[in-house]
């Protein structure tokens, strides 16, 4: 007997188990199942299996999954930082290729500007879409600064404040702002031949003004991701277009998930080497391919009266990741299995397909006999999903999505089975709640399938399609999927594993989609602040009756208006913690939260906003701090804190853990 390898990547998902409810899924879980028998490569392949179909059983014991979002919460800096690219649309804070630097006067203040230069990836042809500092997304306007210092931002808030020089790895000089202003610095000085071919970096200068920059800025970089080559857009390989794999020149950015994991599968040059497989193009059929991408590509509904693409993914991919590793997370983002057939890689997404074999009774082998199985064992069952994605919304952090529930499932199992998916390349949220959606209803198909077949069943291949007929069993041209499949060499039977399948798991009913709770960026909380916070057990402290404008101290003060009147125009710092503990819930919650003042007369006009993720079980520590220079007559200032997203009968215990400010008179 020869058992064909099967390598299968089924349309994984990053579970992790409930307290009360430790199973995971059957059969969405990566899978990797056949062995090939007598062959050198016997041991190394089952190691392989047994790793991963142990996996489904004990996800929770394996390595943690990448988590949703950012995986930096600042620019890094170092030169050891990995290399690293943008797949699709995605955010980057970067690494910093050089301390700040700082030059230039403005009227009496010295070194009056800062710069930045910030690299924003390894592989050429990115573009830089927006930017996000200090919470607040802007992008590039057309005109840029007459000296070279780059390009204005558009927000009305950093007007004449931000200018942005980007290059996209094409460049073949060195920046000129750069060099005319610190080509003579004492330390580090910016020579000619710092050109960073290859290398995307954004070049960031910013000018002094305390009422608008706390201290450093912090930045954040919305990319568009690397050209990619599409074999659907080339004439030479079956497809329709002017595409070449021998010519990246051709190539253009895409958003397609199984157009994204042909070029890992083929390899993507980083830094003068390859990252990914290093596959020919005969290894990846284009008939399979290309109908997975067009899967892809088809239109649906996005919850908000128009259509998009149904399945996108983008995901900021370092290179000391495994590739298959990144793989799987582009076939988690598309509902898509990969199978290894021979050296032939297949994928399917979404569904089985149309079916390419109609099966009847008749065509048992009889006498060998076949197993079916209904239900799978009660800790493989579920009946509820939560996720997680990165919401652009909330500057691409981590962002729970709803739980999706089905009292009639509930009902059926006997209480409420849930699992949680992390979609780390999913950055849409109408596409993962649609992923969720299909994900538990096609875990609902329970019934697999044993069967021995005639040796005509040589010519089917792993993720085929095909129906059954069956009176024994009441099927009317029930559709199977193939995960597995054996060939005796001796007699040319050939057992198949199958499992049921159903085109109407991916049925999007309507009103499917609930938006996220918007969050955006410094000065706006999300609807409805649930708590304010006094210093201490009783009232706030200041630290004495009465505050004039000639005292200097530090202020005591929250959610209170300052005793003694306003603070006429003069220096101000503050720092403060909360302690955060998520309670009553079994998925990451977000938390928004804030430090404000506000003037007499006017309307508050100075807010440190934060976004933050609470994971249940965790004390979160949550800081903020900053400076400003203030005009006449502030009044008050508070803590406030945001908590929806908090589903019945979860709350988010808070404690004030530490609050100080310091006024100084100008």
């Amino acid at each position: 007997m020869r058992l064909i390898p099967v390598l299968i990547l089924a349309a994984a998902l990053a579970l992790t188990a409930q307290p009360a409810h430790a199973g995971p899924l059957l059969g969405i879980v990566t899978g990797i199942i056949g062995v090939i028998k007598g062959s050198a490569l016997l041991t190394a392949v089952f190691k392989i299996v047994g790793s991963v179909v142990l996996s489904k059983i004990a996800a929770k014991l394996g390595p943690k999954p990448r988590q949703p979002g950012i995986k930096t919460d600042v620019t890094q800096t170092g030169a050891l930082a990995p290399c690293n690219f943008i797949l699709g649309r995605y955010a980057t804070d970067g690494v910093h290729v050089c301390p700040p630097m700082s030059q230039g006067a403005l009227k009496s203040v010295p070194n009056a500007y800062l710069t930045y230069v910030i690299e924003l990836g390894d592989v050429p042809g990115q573009q830089l879409v927006s930017l996000i500092i200090d919470g607040e997304e802007t992008t590039l306007d057309v005109t840029p600064h007459g000296d070279g210092r780059g390009y204005p931002v558009t927000a009305a808030k950093y007007a004449d404040r931000v200018w942005v020089n980007y290059y996209d790895g094409s460049q073949t000089a060195a920046d000129p702002w750069l060099l005319s202003t610190f080509a003579g610095a004492a330390e580090r000085p910016w020579t000619a031949d710092m050109v960073g071919r290859g290398i995307c970096y954004a070049v960031l200068t910013f000018r002094y003004d305390r009422e608008v920059f706390s201290g450093f800025p912090a930045v954040r970089f919305v990319m568009q991701g690397i050209p990619l080559y599409d074999p659907r857009l080339d004439d030479t390989a079956g497809g329709v277009g002017p595409h070449r794999w021998s010519d990246p020149a051709t190539w253009v950015w895409s958003e397609n998930p199984i157009v994204q994991l042909y070029n890992l599968h083929r390899g993507i040059a980083v830094a003068g080497h390859v990252w990914g497989g290093r596959d020919s193009a005969d290894a990846l059929p284009v008939d399979w391919w290309f109908a997975a991408m067009n899967a892809c590509d088809a239109l649906v509904d996005d919850g908000d009266g128009g259509t998009e693409p149904q399945f996108r993914a983008g995901y900021e991919v370092f290179v000391t990741e495994e590739p298959a590793a990144v793989a799987e997370e582009l076939l988690k983002a598309a509902l898509a299995q990969v199978a290894d057939m021979g050296g032939r890689w297949l994928v399917a997404v979404a569904d089985a397909g149309l079916p390419v074999y109609s099966l009847t009774d008749d065509d048992l082998i009889g006498t060998q006999g076949g197993d079916r199985s209904d239900f799978p064992a009660p800790q493989e069952t579920v009946n509820a999903i939560s996720a997680n994605y990165p919401e652009p919304a909330m500057q691409w952090q981590g962002n729970p999505a709803p739980m999706l529930t089905n009292p009639a499932w509930e009902a059926a199992d006997g209480r409420r089975l849930p699992v949680s998916v992390d979609y780390p390349a999913a950055p849409f949220a109408a596409q993962v709640q649609r992923l969720m959606r299909a994900t538990v209803a096609a875990e609902r198909r329970f019934l697999t399938h044993s069967e021995i077949l005639p040796p005509e069943a040589m010519a089917l291949d792993l993720l085929d399609a095909l129906t059954w007929t069956s009176a024994e069993y009441g099927y009317a041209g029930k559709l199977f999927q193939i995960g597995r499949l054996i060939e005796d060499l001796k007699t040319g039977l050939v057992t198949l594993h199958m499992r049921e399948r159903d085109p109407d798991d991916l049925v999007i009913p309507p009103g499917y989609f609930t938006p996220p709770d918007p969050v955006s960026g410094v000065g706006v909380i999300s609807d409805g602040v649930i708590a304010t916070f006094s210093y201490g057990p009783a009232s706030p402290v200041v630290l004495s009756d009465v505050l004039d404008d000639t005292d200097t101290g530090w202020l005591w003060a929250l959610n209170q208006s300052i005793i003694g009147g306003t603070r006429p125009a003069g220096e101000y710092q503050f720092s403060c913690m909360i302690e955060a503990e998520l309670l009553g819930a079994t998925t990451p919650k977000p938390l928004v939260w804030r430090h404000r003042m506000g003037w007499l007369g006017g309307p508050d006009n100075y807010v440190t906003t934060r976004s933050d993720i609470l994971f249940p079980g965790t004390v979160h520590r949550l800081t903020a701090h900053g400076i400003a220079e203030l005009p006449d007559g502030l009044q008050n200032q508070r803590i406030e804190v945001s908590g929806r997203g908090l589903a019945p009968g979860e709350t988010i215990a808070l404690t004030l853990a530490h609050f100080r400010a310091f006024y100084r008179n100008r």
